[in-house]
């Protein structure tokens, strides 16, 4: 667990996407990463201190879970709701995609 924290952090960081943590999506990485990664690492310390077999079982549930939840959010969480604006460049077919296509947030584009 600790190298998939060490392998978020530094995708985040070499992704330039700092900025984008204090958005709703930035929060809901936040949630991701802090409360399926980070809380059961530290269960799991506090498991193996007190030999609690029965919070190392809660934690294990909680990781499993975070790990689906990992999966499914970028098919179906970050999809849902979202559309696919293909632009078009001069002297292409209409509907061709040119390489500037973007994910359309509902932000504008500043």
């Amino acid at each position: 667990m600790t190298a998939y924290l060490f392998l978020k952090v530094i995708d985040l960081i070499h992704g330039h996407q700092l900025g984008m943590l204090f958005t709703g999506w930035g929060l809901w990485y936040l949630a991701e990463v802090v409360g399926f990664t980070v809380v059961p690492m530290v269960l799991y310390v506090v498991a193996a201190k007190q030999r609690n077999v029965r919070l190392a079982q809660i934690t294990a549930f909680l990781t499993a879970f975070g790990v689906i939840l990992n999966r499914l959010n970028i098919p179906v969480i970050a999809s849902s709701g979202t559309t696919r604006h293909v632009t078009t460049r001069p002297g292409r077919k209409s509907g061709s995609p040119s390489r500037s296509s973007a994910w359309s947030c509902g932000c504008s584009a500043g």
